[in-house]
């Protein structure tokens, strides 16, 4: 999925914790895992290369600067290797 909604998720599991025993314990467990999972967008990633435009009006696109890949239309992006900026 392009953007995770963790919360929403949260919530979505939390109607199988009455549930019985089994699906209530697998529900437990995905919520735990999703608490502890942390998403790092590509803005707050300390190899984010923002785009920018250069003296010739061309746009230069963001990239990873690490990966050396080209990051899609957003900022808000992210990807499994994130590395958050210290800070932040």
């Amino acid at each position: 999925m392009a953007e995770i909604e963790r919360e929403k998720t949260i919530e979505g599991l939390k109607r199988y914790l009455n549930y019985p025993k089994p699906l209530c314990d697998v529900a437990q467990h995905a919520i735990t895992l999703l608490k502890e999972q942390e998403v790092v967008r590509c803005k707050d990633c300390k190899n984010w290369i923002p785009g920018y435009i250069t003296d010739q009006d061309d746009f230069i696109p963001p990239k990873c600067g690490k990966y050396q890949q080209m990051v899609g239309h957003s900022n808000d992006d992210f990807c499994s290797l994130a590395e958050k900026k210290e800070g932040r």
